[in-house]
């Protein structure tokens, strides 16, 4: 855990927690403290994150769950049995930026031929397993 200052040296939001990749327990704990209210986890580079860490966080990323799980990963690290990835398949819910041809085969699905401009957060919404056009970014 970093304390009130993220990694960056950036403020932390009130009731927010930074959480090294070792830190599973302090993961666990303020999830559980923040029962009743709907919490969101964010998940930078699963790739990188040891076991222990990604185990914690398959625990996270039920369907219909309290803890909503966001998570960054390149569609390689999305490829095993273990950890959040089988659960976020699962969902055939992703935001896919600037998907090479077969990103969305992780999903169980084929993205439309349209082509999509080679800008930065240029993508497809997909929910539920039906991709919608997005640009999250200009710049």
């Amino acid at each position: 855990m970093t304390g009130p200052r993220g990694p960056a040296g950036s403020p932390v939001p009130a009731g927010a927690l930074v959480v090294d990749p070792g830190g599973v327990r302090a993961l666990q704990d303020w999830v559980a403290a923040v029962t009743g209210e709907l919490a969101v986890v964010l998940a930078d580079d699963l790739g990188r994150l040891p076991d222990p860490m990604l185990d914690a966080l398959a625990g996270l990323a039920a369907p219909g769950g309290p803890t909503v799980l966001v998570a960054a990963a390149a569609p390689a690290d999305l490829t095993g049995f273990r950890g959040p990835a089988p659960a976020l398949r699962r969902t055939r819910t992703a935001l896919l930026l600037r998907p090479d041809r077969g990103d969305a085969e992780l999903l169980s699905l084929r993205l439309p031929r349209a082509a999509l401009p080679s800008r930065p957060g240029s993508g497809w919404l997909v929910t539920a397993g039906a991709p919608t056009r997005v640009q999250v970014s200009r710049r």
